[in-house]
This record gives C-alpha cells, structure tokens and sequence, in this order.
C-alpha cells in the first residue's frame, strides 16, 4: 500500500519498496508489476549485510526481527544496510 501511496502522490518519482515477508513480497510484486517506477526489494535493511530471521504474526503489523509471544513462524531473509542498498540501487 505504501508504495502505491507514493507512486499516486508522486508519479515520476523512482520508488525502492523494501518489503522482507514472503507472502507480503509477492503481494507488493503483484500490486506493483505494471509500474515500471516501482522496484520490489526482499530483505530487511539491517545493521548488516547478509542474512537475518524474521518473526512472521498473524497480523503483517506484528512481524519483527524480535520473536515474540504472537510468532506463527520464523523465515531467514537478506539483510542489507542502507548503505548497501543505497549503492546498490544508485541512490545518491
């Protein structure tokens, strides 16, 4: 939702959808695939670069890189810092 947020609001800009769930990534590639603007990045921006564990909720609100009581499951995912992503997608 937020990406489409933004590209409404801002429709020349480029926009870098940061988005580490599985099932939520998938939904963020399919709601934005016919805007060229848009690039889906799955991963966690981090401290790091590399690989962490998210904690996957019920609710896409409560999922976190800290378990707690509500953790249906657990998925490894990239990590990257901002820098990283920054140069890696150009951004200055």
């Amino acid at each position: 939702d937020t990406a489409l947020y933004y590209h409404a609001r801002f429709p020349d800009a480029r926009i870098i959808a940061v988005e580490p769930a599985p099932e939520n990534f998938a939904r963020l590639e399919e709601n934005t695939k016919h805007i060229p603007h848009i690039t889906c990045v799955q991963a966690v921006v981090s401290d790091q670069d590399g690989a962490c564990r998210l904690h996957i909720t019920e609710s896409s609100l409560g999922n976190s890189l800290v378990e707690r009581g509500s953790t249906v499951e657990s998925v490894v995912v990239p990590s990257m810092t901002l820098a990283t992503l920054c140069k890696s997608y150009a951004i200055d």
